[in-house]
């Protein structure tokens, strides 16, 4: 198994998402940058984006609890269970870039695009970040310089490099790719472009010897530029509900083939987990836009339903989504202060992988509620 490496995984994903564009017609309309726009079809706004959303966030939890369990028990059977689940998950990441993409835009000056940025996500993290400084690093002597230089590179918990990510990608926009937007054929370009750009940045990330190389490759948003492109490319796709199943209901190949080519991709990452113990990327290329197509499919098809059962599973998974930047800040400080305890006790390993998992989404749910009903108080009383 020493010859077996993340990257021929991702090779063979590239390799079934090559299949895909060539023979689905459907397919290759989410690459096409349409000018068509969504249609005003009277059906009211559909949450699915954020139900996948809410999946999304489950599945990053579940890539962080993978660490947690090998932190205490690396040569343990249990540890194959937990690393395929997380290499499952890895699409995680990749759909919340691209489904940020969906939304963005610079209408009006650009106190209109920053301002709700930094309402929503820049102070929100500012604050829970200095607070959970607080639960890892002692104060010492060079207090001030570790605290700014941590809170200002995003290196108080590994997980923030996503904000930083985000930065990145809203710059971009703002300062360069806004301009693009209106010509479809520099687009077209531009994402052509991000391909290439995406997979040598996976080489490099799961490939390279070179500690500083992996440390840039984590936080550039060339890891993920794919993603944001085709997020703008499809956008108007996934907002024309009747489009998208109309997408998937004229063209055989694709709704077919498509759970197919996730269930080989499956089977390659089941092998490589189990047999060789492989940690894969967060940002492999094909992996992650045809789980978003899938899960954004069910989503939609859950919300018709009349199930009561799956209506309470989509409202909850929708809940996480709309909810998922304050258990993504919070989390990381929870599972840091769970590592004081084997995750074995006291009841077992599956037991302990699942408590892990539910922790670290309602707790933070519960802090952020607690928080927002403290300020609102506060907020009446003055």
């Amino acid at each position: 198994m020493e010859n077996i490496s993340a990257h021929h995984v991702e090779l063979t994903g590239l390799f079934l998402g090559l299949l895909l564009f060539t023979f689905s017609a459907s397919f290759r309309e989410f690459f096409r940058f349409t000018d068509q726009p969504a249609r005003n079809t009277g059906i009211s706004r559909s949450t699915a984006v954020d139900f996948v959303r809410g999946i999304s966030m489950i599945a990053i939890v579940i890539i962080h609890v993978d660490s947690y369990f090998e932190y205490y028990h690396p040569k343990d059977s249990i540890i194959y269970f937990t690393h395929f689940m997380a290499n499952i998950s890895r699409f995680c990441v990749p759909a919340f870039i691209l489904s940020s993409a969906f939304f963005i835009s610079y209408k009006g000056t650009s106190a209109d695009f920053w301002i709700p940025k930094i309402r929503h996500l820049i102070l929100p993290y500012l604050l829970i970040a200095s607070i959970g400084y607080f639960t890892k690093y002692p104060v010492g002597e060079n207090f001030t310089y570790d605290f700014f230089f941590r809170l200002l590179s995003g290196k108080i918990f590994t997980p923030y490099y996503f904000i930083f990510l985000l930065l990145e990608f809203y710059l971009f926009y703002a300062f360069f790719l806004r301009f693009f937007e209106k010509n479809r054929w520099a687009m077209l370009v531009l994402l052509g472009i991000s391909i290439p750009v995406n997979y040598v940045s996976n080489i490099y990330v799961t490939g390279s010897n070179t500690p500083w190389i992996d440390a840039l490759c984590v936080s550039s948003l060339t890891g993920f530029i794919f993603f944001f492109f085709i997020g703008m490319s499809s956008k108007n796709i996934f907002k024309d509900q009747i489009r998208f199943e109309k997408l998937l209901a004229d063209d055989s190949i694709f709704r077919v083939f498509l759970p197919v080519t996730v269930i080989i991709y499956l089977v390659v990452v089941a092998f490589v987990s189990f047999s060789a113990r492989i940690d894969l990327s967060n940002h492999f290329l094909f992996y992650p836009l045809v789980i978003f197509i899938l899960l954004y499919r069910a989503g939609l098809k859950i919300e018709r339903s009349s199930n009561t059962l799956l209506k309470n599973a989509y409202k909850g998974t929708t809940y996480l989504g709309e909810k998922s930047l304050a258990i993504f800040l919070i989390h990381p400080a929870v599972i840091h202060l769970m590592h004081n305890f084997d995750p074995f006790y006291p009841l077992g390993a599956i037991a302990g992988w699942l408590i892990g998992i539910v922790l670290n989404i309602v707790i933070p749910l519960l802090i952020w509620e607690l928080a927002g009903r403290i300020i609102r108080q506060f907020g009446r009383e003055k």
